[in-house]
């Protein structure tokens, strides 16, 4: 896939609105944002989403915390370290269970 391996790092820890949901913010979206164009030019069929597309890796979404237990983790360090996403895998949820459809290595 010409848009893998995506070289990046999280930079930070971040909590969406309004929602106990936490989650890795990579340092640069652009490549994210490339590979989620791509995907949707394909003519796959989507659901569709009320929230706008936000790349990320999602920590927890299910806890609801503490004023100050919410600073506390949102200050937390992240690891710095730059890697590798090299595999772009495509699941379809059925009867809340993802089903692997088509797995994407880097350069297949």
């Amino acid at each position: 896939m010409e848009f893998l391996p995506i070289h990046t790092a999280f930079v930070s820890i971040e909590r969406f609105p309004n929602v106990p949901v936490y989650w890795l913010k990579p340092m640069d979206r652009k490549p994210f944002d490339m590979l989620h164009r791509a995907l949707t030019a394909t003519g796959i069929k989507f659901l569709p989403s009320s929230f706008p597309f936000n790349p990320h890796c999602t920590l927890s979404s299910t806890v609801e915390h503490s004023d100050d237990k919410v600073r506390e983790l949102l200050e937390l360090s992240v690891p710095k370290k730059i890697f590798a996403l090299d595999t772009l895998n495509i699941y379809q949820l059925v009867e809340n269970r993802a089903i692997l459809l088509k797995s994407f290595p880097s350069g297949g």
